[in-house]
């Protein structure tokens, strides 16, 4: 999926104003028009696609199986070309294809000259030159300026192998990498192109003579992107080694002989392509190769732009903004006014793996959120921007709150249960505090008891544990964590214990537990001495005919009432009738096609919603516990989006996927549609906010948790000066040289 980002007015963050689901297997690049602001096209295995991006609207989709003259494989880099005229796509099967945009995005021609995988693709607007690169070490240099001439013509198919058709004709090729060439950018006239490679090293060609100007290295990882500023006096970077590096470019000075006089390179670099002095001069084929004179290209700055591998770089060309992204899915907006001091303006951060448990607090203002990857996020829900991230080291199963909303616990695969202090005022905050120690098998799932005192655990180890959490046991200490033990054990069940969950009554405390057995038990249990006594347990002719999954009590009217979701697709309700529960399940509601993972009700006990594997999920009405009725089915376009954990307010609900997203959707029957009579309400696409899990910029407003000794939002964040340049560096104001053909 492609996440839309933006912001209005003088806001200095950005948000999620929408999500293109379409894809179906990884994206490979992105290009918008550069005429049609809104018009965005994406590569992947699976093809190209046009988005509407006002709109998050898919407007066409082109692959193997719609046009016989599209990629063998698919397309990893794309360019556009002639204001939005033509589209180069360079392809996994070596070859570079040319797009007639305006003639409905016809294939007009196939160019053959690579041995490997294409990686980039630049177009120069300057002098009408195409340049491509990739897995063969090689970068080629194409003349298109016959597409000026002969816009819409039907290539050649075969015809031209090596050469093009007669419109894209190979000029030469540049060898100098040490293995992948993995960026291009043009400077304006066309004369020079920097090269990056998997060797760590940028090479500066002279296009003309088809030879290297020089090398400059410095970088310790593959070149992800480079960036002319300043009118290619200034050079950003970005490289793999997580570094984004500012260079003053030294002079490039020559002497040539063209059309009975001499020309300086440098008065080249500085000539635009515009409407009022045409294209540069022209330098004959006789010209020599460069000599470089002068000082070396200057490193001004340094900036470690995140603790992991940097994936993508990218410069904004209309504001002094750039953005950083990982493998890990941490992407980070900078400013860059001064562009040799960037300063961190937003961070989002993404898991990496499969959200698996969830938990609303603060009225729903926050929210926790787990994940397989060992890290679980605090999160404003208004602007799902990142406060914290509490890092477990191992896949987090399940997470739980303390009543009081000073602590969250999060447990998983490593056994050990962590406690994590949520005090804003305490100096702790977001530290790990206790250490539950008892379980010999990953944690399956937690729940606390609505006064606070007991938590209970389950685990693959086939337990149920109760432990003392009040908060004399779980006070934070100056330093370090309190490690505690069970206070009771229990192994109720002939196998694992799936859920449990506490019943938010005044009257008594009960706890209900599922297993991989089948079937339900539940305990009184005392939070005093922390005991428990088991006082009903379903029999084998009225369980489940699969394992309990989800368990949930309801609320308000609903509070006598019990909900399980099994993996046999249905939800059984279960009624506690005085001090006893019925003998048989007053309901059993079937809506789903697959497992259900996960329940939820809301505070006020009214709607009661389900998430299954079959990627739907219900809300079900239960203000009438006699009458049961679906109210809307919520269903999502994009793969893999199962819901794995859910929780809600009144007002809307969040669930966490397989695929790493969290959404939230509304409860508001204002907010459902019809989409087909005769199936029940749905919410088809009509979340509230759809978004990938994590942006955040760290910014704090007034009843947000603080973070204490934040490095978020700092000036500027890993931005180092050279060694041994002890001198203030001058401010350099950004100004983007980038246009229509500079487009990775």
């Amino acid at each position: 999926s492609i996440v839309a980002m933006s912001r209005e007015g003088a806001a200095q963050t950005f948000s999620v104003s929408g999500l293109l689901v379409g894809h179906e297997q990884d994206i490979k690049a992105l290009a918008f028009h550069p005429m049609e602001a809104n018009l965005l096209l994406s590569s992947g295995p699976d093809g190209i696609y046009m988005w509407d991006v006002s709109h998050c609207r898919q407007l066409r989709k082109i692959s193997l199986q719609e046009d016989k003259d599209f990629h063998e494989s698919y397309a990893t880099c794309m360019a556009f070309a002639l204001g939005g005229q033509v589209l180069f796509t360079g392809g996994k099967e070596a070859s570079v294809k040319v797009w007639d945009v305006t003639g409905n995005y016809r294939c007009m021609d196939t160019l053959y000259s690579h041995k490997a995988p294409i990686l980039c693709v630049a177009f120069c607007r300057g002098n009408k030159m195409l340049a491509t690169a990739g897995k063969d070490s090689s970068i080629k240099l194409w003349d298109a300026s016959g597409l000026d001439k002969t816009p819409g013509a039907k290539g050649q198919g075969q015809r031209g192998r090596e050469e093009g058709s007669g419109r894209v004709v190979l000029q030469g090729s540049l060898e100098g990498h040490r293995g992948d060439v993995t960026c291009l950018s043009w400077a304006s006239s066309g004369l020079v192109l920097f090269s990056g490679g998997r060797d760590s090293n940028i090479i500066i060609w002279d296009t003309t003579a088809h030879a290297q100007l020089r090398v400059v290295g410095g970088h310790k990882g593959d070149v992800r992107r480079i960036v002319l500023l300043n009118r290619e006096k200034l050079m950003l970077s970005a490289s793999q080694d997580s570094t984004v590096k500012l260079w003053e470019l030294g002079p490039l000075s020559g002497q040539h002989e063209a059309s009975g006089g001499q020309v300086s390179l440098a008065d080249i670099l500085d000539a635009k392509d515009d409407e009022n002095n045409g294209p540069p001069p022209e330098l004959g084929k006789s010209m020599g190769l460069l000599d470089v004179v002068g000082p070396e290209d200057k490193l001004v700055s340094s900036l470690t732009a995140h603790d992991h591998d940097l994936r993508r770089f990218e410069v904004n060309p209309r504001f002094p903004l750039m953005a950083t992204i990982t493998s890990q899915s941490c992407l980070r907006l900078w400013r860059i006014e001064d562009v040799s001091r960037p300063q961190l303006l937003q961070e989002m951060a993404g898991h990496v793996d499969a959200i698996s448990s969830l938990k609303l607090f603060h009225s729903g203002k926050h929210l926790l959120a787990g994940s397989l990857d060992g890290t679980a996020g605090v999160y404003d829900v208004a602007s799902m921007r990142r406060l914290a991230e509490l890092e477990c080291d191992s896949a987090i199963n399940s997470v739980a709150i303390l009543p009081s909303e000073s602590l969250a616990f999060l447990a998983g695969s490593g056994h050990v249960i962590k406690g994590f202090c949520l005090d804003k005022d305490s100096s702790r905050c977001f530290e790990c505090t206790s250490h539950l120690l008892g379980h010999c098998g990953q944690v399956i799932s937690m729940d606390v008891s609505p006064d606070g005192n007991c938590l209970a655990s389950s685990s693959m180890d086939f337990s149920l544990m109760l432990w003392n959490v009040s908060a004399s046991q779980v006070r934070p200490p100056a330093e370090g964590f309190k490690e505690l033990s069970p206070a009771t054990r229990l192994e109720p069940h002939d196998g694992v214990i799936s859920s449990l969950a506490f019943a938010r009554r005044p009257d008594r405390c009960l706890l209900a537990t599922g297993g991989a057995d089948h079937r339900i038990n539940v305990y009184s249990v005392n939070t005093k001495n922390t005991s428990a006594s088991r006082i009903w347990k379903t029999s084998l002719d009225i369980c489940h005919r699969g394992v309990v999954s989800s368990l949930i009590w309801g609320r308000g009217s609903s509070a006598n009432f019990l909900f399980s979701g099994s993996w046999d697709q249905d939800i059984r309700v279960w009624e506690l009738d005085g001090k006893k529960f019925k003998d048989a399940p007053v309901h059993v509601l079937q809506g789903h096609t697959n497992k259900v993972n996960a329940l939820t009700v809301t505070p006020a006990g009214g709607i009661l919603v389900s998430s299954s594997a079959d990627m739907t999920s219900i809300a079900w009405g239960i203000d009438d516990m006699k009458t049961i009725k679906c109210l809307c089915e919520y269903r999502s376009d994009q793969q893999g989006a199962i819901g794995t954990c859910i929780d809600c307010t009144d007002e809307f609900w969040i669930g966490g996927e397989e695929n790493n997203m969290l959404r939230s959707w509304s409860l508001r029957e204002g907010d459902w549609v019809i989409s087909d009579p005769d199936r029940p309400v749905t919410a088809e696409s009509k979340s509230d906010v759809i978004l990938e899990e994590g942006e955040g910029d760290g910014t704090l407003s007034d009843g947000q948790i603080a973070r204490p000794d934040s490095e978020i939002g700092a000036a500027a964040d890993g931005t180092k000066p050279v060694e041994g340049d002890q001198a203030e560096e001058p401010r350099r104001v950004f100004e983007f040289d980038g246009g229509e053909g500079d487009q990775q």
